[in-house]
């Protein structure tokens, strides 16, 4: 469990392609779905950029995304970035995350059905290109999670009333000491 809470990030520099529509064809009278070049080339890029910058495999663990898709900003509206301009180009937000999302299965984690939690943003960018950032976090409220705390709860309920006794017998501190090293056993982030 040391790869706990792992967060990783990293960055897409390239013109940003949104999801197309999966397009057919007829092959021997049945038809093949498959997806558009222009977006399979950008899927396979950001593989590509995520394996050389990050290479974390997540498994099958709960995540969250962030996804914020940064474009060149028109120069007339430039000066206004600092004051929070809003980005108001015609990509859609859902088809930028479903292409990245798409693109890190089997990759980043095993399927993109394990992100619990999804934001996304549009912002123009200072720079001369466009560019997103990515961020895949493990996911803190899981059973396993809520296990653990209710574990380290009683465990410190049970410590508490040892140490608010006023006097300990030996048995009672020797059963403190071992209390004790059990909760270093836990490594998980508390809520409180």
């Amino acid at each position: 469990m040391s790869e706990y809470l792992k967060n990783v990030k990293f960055k897409i520099i390239s013109p940003i392609v949104t999801k197309a529509r999966p397009k057919a064809r007829v092959i021997n009278g049945y038809a093949q779905m498959y997806t558009p070049k222009k977006t399979s080339v950008y899927e396979n890029f950001i593989k590509l950029n995520y394996q050389e910058k990050v290479n974390y495999f997540f498994g099958e663990r709960p995540l969250e995304v962030v996804i914020v898709a940064y474009f060149k900003c028109p120069n007339a509206l430039k000066k206004y970035i600092p004051f929070g301009i809003k980005c108001a180009n015609h990509k859609d937000l859902d088809n930028i995350a479903k292409t990245i999302l798409d693109a890190l299965n089997g990759v980043a984690y095993k399927d993109d059905k394990q992100v619990q939690e999804l934001h996304v943003a549009k912002k123009y960018s200072d720079t001369d290109y466009d560019y997103v950032e990515v961020s895949i976090g493990d996911v803190v409220g899981t059973i396993e999670d809520a296990k653990q705390m209710y574990d380290y709860e009683k465990l410190s309920q049970e410590i508490s009333k040892l140490e608010n006794k006023k006097v300990l017998s030996a048995k009672d501190k020797e059963r403190l000491i071992k209390l004790k090293e059990q909760t270093n056993n836990f490594c998980f982030p508390l809520p409180f």
